[in-house]
Formats: structure tokens, sequence, C-alpha cells
């Protein structure tokens, strides 16, 4: 599934597992409580409100070890 494909399967009506199981992989796919989560990649808004750069959820913490991580959305 490309980008494009994953914004469009992103929206939903109900937030639940019917709606999003296939997207969120809400079972078993939990790193085990007190270990490291798997690295993955990360978009970071530029200052230009335009330009997205990738890094990785590593390189961010290396570069900031008190990061506060949020995953969700605005809706």
């Amino acid at each position: 599934m490309n980008r494009e494909e994953q914004i469009l399967d992103y929206n939903y009506n109900d937030f639940d597992d019917n709606a999003l199981g296939h997207v969120m992989k809400w079972q078993g796919n939990q790193p085990p409580l007190g270990k490291p989560a798997p690295d993955f990649p990360l978009w970071k808004l530029e200052e230009d409100g335009k330009t997205l750069t990738e890094t990785t959820l590593k390189t961010v913490l290396k570069e900031n070890p008190l990061t506060i991580v949020e995953f969700g959305s605005f809706s």
C-alpha cells in the first residue's frame, strides 16, 4: 500500500476495532512492557510549514533523550 492509499484508508467513521483493526493492528503488536519499542520512521514538519523531513524515532531520541512521543490524530 503506498502512502496515498494509507492516508485514504486512515479516514474512518468510527474509532473501533471493526473500523480500524486492519490499519492499527490492535492485538499482539505491542512491545513487552518495559522493553524498547522498535524503531520506525517519523516525518518532521519544517519551519516553512510545508516541507516534511523523514527521520526515525531512535534518531530523535538520540538528539533529545527527554522527548514526549504522542500517538494519535487531530480530528
